[in-house]
């Protein structure tokens, strides 16, 4: 064993280890005593069992002062002069609450004892039995630490329920905890406001305490549900408030399982009521839509671009002869569904408007299950966000293009019985009166057989161009390019013309053909009754399945509003394309000129 003076009242005693602590651990000792010789004593007894560094101090200063330092233990006699231990005890509780006390005393009673410990003591030794010194030191110092220990658990725990208690009191959601008698053990604030019950009144009630019969049987019935299956349960139940209106509560009540047992119940209420009218006025809303597809034949979508899906509803689907659980489908599978001879210019346009976050509207063919159905899609951005939203509809016009085209049959059979009457009958009947006038010399009546020849003349001119306008022969017998150069021929010459014409016959279906040249004749008479045009642009050419026909002129030009809500001539022009399921733009200005932009599937 070695002493070695590091500093006045201050012994280095290095020995063996002591229990439960490492040989090379050197424990710092604080020790107030005002007897030398205990001091001695002390040291002496320290320097058997372990690694100390002992400050001895006497006084109260003295020890205000050192409990600045680090201190593993405080150790101090009982009797002091001026001063007791209990009170030495207390100074050093106050200062360093962490450094853990022990008293040393020559005799002491059981009751006095008593009253050292609740000083804050953590043992006292009789000087008699002062071997016992070393063991106690190191009973003190690791109370000490798991009490340390203990206070930062304590505190942490302390942090987490305050962090808890703030997420739940800041939540809008009804919590609480339950035991496992059913008892409320904790609300948050949101529970305590909803039922205007004040948190004491809660705490240790049951639900047969603080609600109605109604209520408590439903949560009661929960309860059982949960603690037989162990699993969450949502339901729901009405709770009338005290202004009088019933509200839907939303509860999902959870065990929590410690160790494979329930200890309790942890559960949401939220006050679902607007939640509920909402889906109720949805759910009406959506049986109104779907008996309104119903009705009109039509089915509607929500087209989101950057994903390219398709939500259809229902009658969409039907219309599609989708049978499916989902209601997607890719954008891609609309296209294909789109008749072929349709499908460039149907994709051409849909790709355009979405592009361009346009509205359009659209006629075109299906093709489905071998039979061809004729629609019109109409799409709209949601121009509200920026998600690529956008809403449209398809209207199946299959009945009523079947009745056009009745319709439409009928009257080109009759415009072909009427040209053919004009043209065998009353036209030949005008010619041989022509003739029989030429044959006649009366000179008193040549001024008014020459009148006469005149207006005959006229007459059988004016037959001639309504029996070609009124038929389609000329392009049945000629073709589409003859038929439109021969309506050209017939535009004044003093109207220079400039025509451009670029197909392929052979691809083109007599119906479109048919349409087409009712476009260009109905736009060559508007040019002659409206323009006062002194030049003429057509063209017509034929890229892949599409036609493109651009017409202009340099005349007195029109508001376009106002001359489709006047004349037939762009609403029939505009009924004739949608026919070939194409689309037409018009663009003039007054003072500007007129030009027709259209493009038409060739089949």
């Amino acid at each position: 064993m070695k002493f070695s003076k590091k500093e006045e009242g201050v012994m280095d005693l290095t020995v063996d280890r002591l229990d439960g602590f490492d040989e090379r651990t050197q424990i710092k000792v604080l020790y107030l005593e005002d007897n030398s010789s205990d001091v001695d004593l002390l040291e002496i007894e320290l320097s058997k069992t372990g690694n100390y560094l002992i400050k001895a101090i006497e006084t109260k200063d003295e020890l205000i002062n050192e409990l600045k330092g680090e201190y593993d233990i405080f150790i101090c006699d009982y009797c002091l002069v001026g001063f007791d231990g209990k009170e030495a005890v207390k100074i050093a509780q106050k200062i360093r609450p962490d450094i853990p006390s022990v008293i040393l005393s020559g005799t002491v009673g059981e009751e006095e004892a008593v009253n050292i410990l609740h000083s804050g003591a953590y043992d006292f030794i009789l000087k008699q039995n002062l071997k016992r010194i070393h063991r106690v030191i190191d009973r003190v110092i690791q109370e000490a630490t798991r009490r340390k220990q203990a206070q930062i658990y304590l505190k942490e725990l302390e942090d987490k329920n305050a962090l808890l208690n703030s997420i739940l009191d800041s939540l809008d959601d009804l919590m609480f905890f339950k035991d496992t008698e059913a008892k409320y053990i904790r609300v948050n604030k949101a529970f305590v406001n909803y039922f205007n019950i004040s948190e004491e009144n809660i705490i240790g009630k049951t639900d047969r305490d603080l609600f109605c019969a109604e209520i408590y049987n439903k949560t009661e019935e929960a309860h059982e549900k949960v603690v037989k299956n162990a699993k969450s349960l949502r339901f729901h139940t009405e709770y009338m408030k005290s202004n009088g209106k019933v509200s839907i509560l939303e509860i999902v009540k959870t065990p929590i399982v410690s160790n494979g047992k329930v200890i309790g119940w942890v559960g949401v209420s939220r006050d679902v009521t607007e939640k509920r009218l909402l889906e109720e006025r949805l759910r009406r809303n959506q049986l109104t839509l779907s008996q309104a597809e119903e009705i009109s034949g039509a089915g509607s979508f929500e087209l989101n671009d950057d994903l390219g899906i398709l939500r259809c509803s229902a009658n969409l689907l039907k219309i599609f002869h989708i049978n499916s659980e989902h209601d997607q489908i890719s954008l891609s599978k609309l296209y294909n569904i789109v008749y072929e001879a349709d499908r460039a210019l149907f994709m051409q346009q849909f790709q355009n408007a979405i592009k361009n976050k346009q509205a359009l509207s659209l006629t075109h063919r299906i093709f489905i299950d071998n039979d061809i159905k004729y629609c019109r899609t109409s799409i709209r951005p949601d121009l509200t966000t920026n998600n690529g939203q956008y809403y449209g509809i398809v209207v199946n016009m299959t009945p009523e293009r079947k009745q056009e085209d009745i319709i439409s049959n009928i009257q080109e059979s009759e415009r072909k019985r009427i040209s053919r009457e004009l043209h065998d009958s009353i036209g030949p009947k005008l010619a041989a009166a022509m003739m029989y006038m030429d044959q006649l010399h009366m000179k008193e009546q040549d001024e008014k057989i020459a009148k006469v020849r005149t207006i005959v003349l006229d007459s059988v001119n004016e037959i001639r161009d309504i029996s070609r306008s009124l038929s389609v022969k000329m392009v049945e017998d000629n073709g589409l390019e003859n038929a439109i150069e021969d309506l050209f021929d017939h535009i004044p010459s003093r109207i220079e013309k400039e025509i451009k014409i670029e197909i392929n016959e052979d691809e083109i279906s007599p119906m479109i053909a048919a349409q087409v040249y009712r476009i260009v004749q109905e736009a060559i008479n508007n040019m002659l009754k409206h323009s006062e045009a002194s030049t003429f642009n057509f063209s017509m050419v034929q890229d892949q399945s599409i036609l493109k026909l651009d017409i202009k002129d340099n005349g007195s030009g029109c508001n376009i509003h106002e001359a489709n809500g006047k004349g037939n001539g762009i609403k029939n022009i505009t009924h004739r394309v949608k026919r070939c399921h194409g689309i037409v733009r018009y663009s003039s200005d007054k003072g500007n000129g007129f030009s027709i932009e259209i493009k038409v599937p060739v089949k």
